[in-house]
């Protein structure tokens, strides 16, 4: 009996240890389950916090969408490191590829700024693509040759007209014909291929033909003419589930003509994978972005148009008729591109046989464009900044006053450019050219007397009265007039209008931090108040790397209570917590900061980083579709590689009202006019012409005009990541 319940004993001793064996093995079980959960779920932020940041990066490079592509270049194959948390690591795919020197001949060398993308994507043997930002017309590849991410396209036709090193290019399909709603599909019959399979965004060009033209879409909302689309995925060939991009609920119809050009936007494949490094846990998340407008806490990016006067439409649909114009105006041919032809000018009504004053004047049909001044002047709390070019030809013309103007109004007011040459007061003086914007170098009285040439900025009142306000004499040292004091053929003049409040700062520095820039937002240390700078800081004295730089901040979406501006006297202005500048407790509340440039076509002497001298690379005539070339927004960015263009430094004798006044030291000395006699209403709806092209003059039918380019700003709009699918 007592052996029976010692082998009971054993046999329960027995079970119970089998039973903890279990046990343990199944708290071993979930322990590690638990572990290897927790350590996989930090991976997964690590590698969305990688995803944040390349958005980051790439929202906050800058406004030149150029900085921002070379910062997502830079953030593919490379770690990150979290400290004792880990690692991500970032590959970055895009669907769009860059220029690496100036689109010319039948070559054209481009390279994804990233890594070539993986399958399915592939690019087709030949096909279509976009070039540039204002390039209407796909250009036809016939073949190419990749290296890793570079690629070299075969052309055809050769390229020709393009003037910048750096360009979009962008992949185009074409369409079947096909009546498109909300939620439907879109088949391309060719160029699927290099389309993203999910979340891709594209325009809708004209149809392809022998001679580039054709019917364009129909059928879209009211302001809606040049249309984002978004589409949720690709199936094959058929994009499918089609949006309009920036309104996805918004019912729409779109008659999409066959062989319509499909212009894939901006879109990169981001590859975030995330390291728990305590247990070595990895995931790895794969974004598809597209790349379009977004908010900003600053100014964004730059709206442009340029037009090159290829055909009539172009004069029907972006310049007006009847508003604000003066004489005729019609597409003529010259030196076999066609250009703007003054064809016929206006005179006074005593002036029956049309000797005296003769002036033409066109306005540019700025709601017809990408162009939106009224949203620029809006989101810029009512101040309305842009730049605006024109090259011109007077046809070797004795006599000429002829350029661009600015601030035209309903009620005829303006400023004018004007490159000039005026016969002053005499018996011979049949010019045509009032004398009143002729400034006073010489006055010979009854007798004939031909004025030097020279750039002249002039104003017109209500009463259509006009006055020079300020000059510049030409030599032929400013490349832009010859020995006869003709004018060069296609010289062009550039006007930079920036409508700003102001703050006077000093203390402005250190070195260490450079110089106060454009789209800086800047908050006063212990106001809290905030302002948007919005062009290049005007400095009166000291130097930024002295820690002196004194001068003048030009602003908008300035913080004011009652009108008044909110910054206080004496306080510190920051940028991202960094004190940049003290502000001096003076400021200026809507006037207008003009700057002017000039070139010409030809190279003269070496480009270099000065903007005051006339060392300078060669403008050519664009062809069609070219992009206009435009001087830095911030001056301490001029350099050899973008110096196009001469500042005008104006003149000693000036002619301006009360209270106007010309500034600027160092590289801008004396290049800038402010004037508060014409500005934008403060409030409503801007609807003025705004800019126009203009001549005085009886050798006014000879004028032409070509190149016409203006750019406004975007306040509150930049590049950046939109919304993103995760795989």
């Amino acid at each position: 009996q007592r052996g029976a319940i010692l082998l009971a004993l054993i046999g329960t001793m027995v079970i119970f240890s089998v039973l903890g064996a279990a046990m343990l093995s199944f708290v071993n079980s979930s322990t590690f389950n638990q572990v290897t959960s927790t350590g996989s779920t930090r991976a997964y932020y690590l590698a969305e916090g990688g995803m944040r940041y390349a958005g980051s990066q790439f929202k906050n490079a800058g406004t030149d969408e150029h900085i921002k592509d070379n910062m997502l270049e830079s953030l593919n194959g490379h770690d990150f490191s979290m400290g004792s948390d880990g690692t991500f690591h970032l590959d970055v795919y895009p669907y769009y590829l860059k220029t690496t020197a100036v689109p010319s001949g039948t070559t054209l060398s481009t390279k994804y700024p990233g890594t070539f993308p993986l399958t399915p994507y592939s690019l087709p043997a030949s096909g279509y693509l976009k070039i540039g930002n204002t390039d209407t017309t796909p250009r036809y590849y016939s073949g190419y040759t990749r290296t890793g991410s570079n690629v070299n396209f075969t052309m055809s036709p050769a390229l020709t007209g393009f003037t910048a090193a750096v360009n979009n290019v962008l992949p185009v399909g074409q369409a079947s014909a096909t009546t498109l709603n909300r939620l439907g599909t879109l088949t391309l019959s060719s160029g699927a291929a290099a389309f993203p399979p999910v979340n891709g965004t594209f325009t809708i060009g004209t149809t392809a033909s022998t001679t580039g033209s054709g019917s364009a879409m129909t059928g879209l909302p009211n302001g809606l003419a040049n249309v984002v689309f978004a589409y949720k995925t690709r199936n094959n060939n058929t994009l499918q589930g089609i949006t309009l991009s920036q309104a996805p609920n918004q019912a729409f119809t779109a008659a999409v003509p066959g062989s319509a050009y499909i212009t894939l936007m901006k879109f990169v494949n981001v590859r975030s994978r995330g390291t728990y490094t305590p247990l070595q846990a990895s995931r790895t998340i794969s974004y598809s972005v597209p790349i379009g407008w977004v908010s900003a806490s600053g100014a964004g990016g730059k709206s442009q148009y340029t037009g090159t006067f290829n055909n009539a439409q172009e004069l029907t649909d972006h310049w007006f008729s009847t508003t604000g114009v003066l004489g005729s105006f019609a597409i003529g041919d010259v030196a076999g591109n066609n250009a703007l032809d003054v064809t016929g000018t206006s005179s006074p009504w005593w002036d029956v046989f049309g000797l005296y004053e003769r002036q033409s004047l066109i306005t540019f049909n700025w709601g017809s464009t990408g162009v939106d001044l009224n949203q620029s002047w809006a989101l810029a709390d009512h101040l309305l900044s842009y730049d605006t070019q024109v090259k011109v030809r007077a046809n070797s013309q004795d006599y000429y006053a002829i350029g661009i103007t600015t601030r035209v109004d309903s009620l005829g007011q303006m400023y004018g450019v004007s490159f000039l040459r005026a016969n002053k007061e005499g018996v011979s003086d049949r010019d045509g050219i009032p004398d009143a914007i002729c400034p006073t170098i010489d006055d010979c009285g009854w007798l004939s007397c031909p004025q030097p040439p020279m750039i002249v900025l002039w104003q017109q009142t209500p009463a259509n009265t006009v006055r020079w306000l300020a000059y510049k004499t030409l030599t032929t040292a400013d490349g832009v007039v010859g020995n006869n004091k003709r004018l060069v053929d296609w010289s062009t003049l550039v006007v930079r209008v920036i409508e700003a409040d102001a703050l006077q700062f000093n203390q402005g520095g250190p070195g260490t931090t450079g110089t106060l820039r454009y789209g800086d937002i800047i908050t006063g240390a212990t106001s809290g108040a905030t302002a948007t700078i919005n062009g290049t800081p005007i400095l009166t004295s000291g130097d930024w790397a002295s820690h002196n730089a004194a001068g003048w901040l030009t602003v908008s979406n300035v913080t004011k209570s009652g009108g008044a501006i909110q910054f206080q006297s004496g306080e510190n202005l920051t940028v991202a917590g960094v004190v940049r500048a003290r502000y001096t407790g003076t400021s200026r509340q809507k006037d207008n900061y003009i700057r002017v440039y000039y070139g010409r076509t030809a190279n003269l002497g070496t480009a270099n980083a000065n903007p005051l001298d006339n060392n300078r690379s060669g403008y050519a005539r664009l062809a069609i579709n070219g992009e206009a070339i435009w001087p830095k927004d911030d001056v301490v960015d001029w350099a050899a590689a973008n110096d196009y263009f001469t500042l005008v430094q104006w003149n000693d004798n000036l002619n301006l009202d009360g209270g106007d006044t010309r500034l600027g030291t160092g590289s801008e000395l004396n290049a800038i006019i402010r004037t508060d006699a014409l500005t934008t209403p403060s409030s409503g709806t801007f609807t003025g012409p705004e800019v126009g092209l203009d001549t005085w003059g009886s050798s006014s039918t000879y004028v032409f005009f070509d190149d016409f380019g203006i750019q406004t700003l975007a306040p509150g709009q930049t590049q950046g990541f939109l919304p993103a699918i995760q795989q």
